[in-house]
């Protein structure tokens, strides 16, 4: 599955000729389009950085990975504090803890797994470094005839 262009909806087919603003995915046409909106509104806008130029992070999997592995041991407590200490409401508040966080864990590695993903495959169509941006339009030489 490609990115949308946040702009104009449509999937991005060429990472060459795509970028991103901040967490935006941004075709080249459709950043000068918005650069130009932009600059008549009096506002500045950066310039597209290449696809490939931030990884995602790995903090976010081992977070998700420790909240599934405690919120496991988190639902082996409640487990034990309604079976064997006749606790109900610190049980009941620990088993739903329990649930809750491992599955929250999972659905954070998968969303991690799916970026990883989508940034090998970025890789793969535009090697680090060969990607070019396209210059500010008012910033670009007029040719002399």
């Amino acid at each position: 599955m490609r990115p949308e262009c946040d702009r104009c909806g449509k999937a991005i087919e060429d990472f060459n000729e795509a970028g991103r603003l901040g967490r935006q995915w941004l075709h080249k046409s459709c950043w000068v389009e918005l650069w130009r909106e932009q600059r008549d509104a009096g506002k500045e806008l950066p310039t597209l950085s290449s696809p490939a130029s931030k990884a995602p992070g790995e903090p976010g999997v081992l977070i998700c990975a420790l909240l599934f592995h405690f919120g496991l041991c988190v639902l082996l407590i409640g487990w034990v504090l309604v079976t064997q200490e006749k606790s109900p409401l610190a049980g009941a508040i620990c088993l739903a803890i329990g649930i809750l966080a491992p599955m929250l864990g999972v659905a954070g590695i998968a969303y991690s797994v799916y970026r990883r993903r989508l940034y090998e495959s970025v890789l793969a169509e535009v090697p680090p470094g060969s990607w070019k941006a396209i210059p500010l339009p008012g910033n670009s030489p007029e040719p002399t005839a």
